[in-house]
């Protein structure tokens, strides 16, 4: 166990700076801003405790880039008005360790998935995962120009906001993903080709690099690399079923000829098959979903070594993750290792592991249902209901409201 210790306790280099280990949080949104999408003291001293707790990157959550982009209520917002507030929350991070973490803000629009949907286009497999009026309106193209200068605006606040880094976020359904997709079949210039699929992804990776170049910020993007349904990211054609990798590469090569720094790995949308991010105890081919994940990491890894890729699906290892882990790392699959829902049930987890306490670790419970999403998309603050009572008792007010 030593020895495998030793390769997750070293540092990772990420676009130039170093994270002090590799051990990383993913972004797992709570709910719990002010209404304005500020942090409240709530928001900072979860994130205060992830510093605390040793993580040497502290991946916050997404940050909406408009009100139209929120997905909850209580959604953190970037924005001119509130970049103090945000300036606290990383003042806060660093603070909270003698060896600050990296910090990466998650930029994202919500798109379909917004209180206000956005929708693209019409999906027969992805409509009925939300409340979706059928044959509603779709967005216009004036509207997705606003949605992207808006989120290519707050992208260029985050280095004023204290991130180290951005996210210019591009998974899991939201309205980035939404475009890229092969399956997306909009008749104007965010739809169809190739270079219209990527016009909004273009636009967030141009302010990335112009935040690079006028305050040194760090970009990548986090992408579900492979969605798994037809017409997906990653997929053959608008009806492809079969992983290609060509279908992402074009993005990939885009943010490496701009001079991104990182790539975290992911997959799926969660609102239609959450098994691909989500944990579950017991989960039938659970082996198989984790080689996909760690596989795919390995992929982008290959595509451009010059990437610190950042990997998942390791929470449902539990103390077995840090042998996975560091055997993904000696074969050059992965820089460094993302915890997402494990970061809800222990902020301590890294400390933990790199101190050889393992047996300390409080792991995620990989509850089937009930759970921490059960809580955001109930609209109500989330965090772990196993080891954590507030939240077991907001919980226990959504099962009373049924």
């Amino acid at each position: 166990m030593d020895e495998y210790l030793s390769y997750l306790a070293r540092p990772a280099d990420i676009g130039g700076r170093q994270a002090k280990n590799r051990l990383s949080t993913l972004p797992m949104e709570a709910n719990d801003s002010e209404p304005d999408g500020s942090p409240s003291e709530i928001t900072i001293e979860r994130y205060r405790r992830l510093s605390a707790g040793g993580w040497g990157v502290v991946y916050v959550e997404a940050l909406a880039s408009c009100e139209r982009g929120r997905c909850r209520p209580r959604q953190l917002m970037l924005s001119k008005r509130n970049l103090d507030s945000f300036k606290r929350l990383s003042d806060a991070i660093r603070a909270a360790s003698d060896t600050p973490p990296f910090i990466i803000y998650q930029i994202n629009h919500g798109g379909r998935y917004a209180l206000r949907p956005l929708v693209s286009y019409h999906s027969e497999i992805l409509d009925p995962t939300w409340d979706m009026p059928e044959g509603g309106a779709t967005a216009s193209t004036a509207e997705l120009d606003e949605a992207a200068d808006a989120t290519a605006e707050t992208v260029k606040l985050c280095a004023s906001a204290g991130a180290d880094a951005a996210d210019l976020k591009c998974c899991h359904g939201y309205l980035a993903a939404e475009l890229f997709r092969p399956s997306n079949n909009r008749d104007d210039k965010y739809g169809g080709s190739l270079e219209n699929r990527l016009r909004f992804m273009d636009a967030l990776i141009s302010a990335g690099a112009e935040a690079a170049r006028d305050d040194g910020l760090i970009f990548g993007s986090r992408i579900s690399i492979q969605e798994k349904f037809p017409g997906g990211i990653g997929s053959s054609g608008p009806d492809g079923t079969a992983f290609d990798f060509s279908g992402v590469a074009p993005l990939l090569e885009r943010l490496k000829a701009a001079g991104a720094a990182f790539v975290c790995e992911t997959m799926g949308v969660p609102y239609y098959n959450p098994e691909t991010t989500r944990p579950q105890a017991g989960r039938p081919g659970l082996e198989t979903a984790l080689a996909e994940h760690h596989g795919m990491a390995g992929w982008v890894k290959s595509f451009n070594p010059a990437f610190a890729v950042i990997g998942a699906g390791y929470t449902s290892l539990k103390a077995g993750c840090v042998e996975r882990a560091a055997k993904n790392i000696i074969a050059g699959d992965v820089d460094i290792i993302g915890f997402g829902r494990q970061s809800f049930a222990d902020p301590d987890t890294a400390v933990k592991l790199l101190s050889g306490d393992a047996a300390r670790v409080k792991w995620c419970a990989a509850c089937g249902k009930n759970n921490c999403s059960t809580l955001l998309r109930a609209k109500a603050p989330a965090g772990c209901v196993v080891h954590d009572r507030a939240y077991r008792a907001e919980l226990k007010k959504i099962q009373r409201g049924k």
